[in-house]
């Protein structure tokens, strides 16, 4: 599945800080609370809708399982003693508030578009899902899936405010504006 494929190489694609943040991500997804639905709603909208775990008979928790062995066995051709270490997420509650407080003002829109895509399956219910992503796995990851949601499908946005949070969380400069369509207002 070359969905699978993207796990294994981002190892020798990525710098291993991005690698090891992949595997990272993926396990703060597995260890949280959050239903399979909000998995897969979450992710759905990440891809803009063009790959979805149960076309192919997996819940989005098993097909990220298979992700994260993938991920490790591809690690482990290099460091077979390799073990990664336990998921780190963000779970301050300033920066939780401050990733809902970003979300909020677009949901209507970011609801809207994914909804009705130019192409991919439809999403429903990707701002609950978002922001139980950010409130009940990780804020850091929240973020980001949202920011990859409103750039996948071209959702305007309030720069400056996405670019100061991105700040917050360390983020290269380039990060968050790269693909973002810029509101003008």
């Amino acid at each position: 599945m070359v969905w699978l494929g993207v796990a294994e190489t981002s190892v020798e694609e990525f710098d291993r800080s991005k690698a090891a943040q992949l595997g990272q991500d993926v396990q703060r997804l597995l260890d949280s609370a959050l239903t399979d639905e909000t998995l897969r709603t979450a992710w759905l909208a990440a891809t803009h809708g063009v790959f979805d775990p149960s076309e192919y008979g997996m819940s989005a928790g098993a097909w990220l399982r298979k992700a994260e062995e993938t991920w490790l066995a591809r690690v482990r051709r290099d460091n077979p003693a390799y073990t990664p270490p336990p998921p780190q997420p963000v779970v301050d509650e300033e920066l939780r508030r401050a990733v809902l407080d970003v979300i909020r003002p677009v949901a209507e829109q970011l609801s809207l578009a994914v909804g009705n895509p130019p192409f991919g399956i439809p999403v429903t219910g990707l701002v609950p899902a978002l922001e139980r992503v950010v409130t009940e796995a990780c804020a850091d990851l929240g973020y980001r899936l949202f920011l990859r949601a409103m750039k996948a499908y071209h959702v305007p946005a309030d720069r400056p405010a996405l670019v100061a949070l991105g700040e917050r969380f360390g983020y290269p400069e380039w990060v968050v504006p790269e693909g973002l369509n810029d509101r003008i207002d």
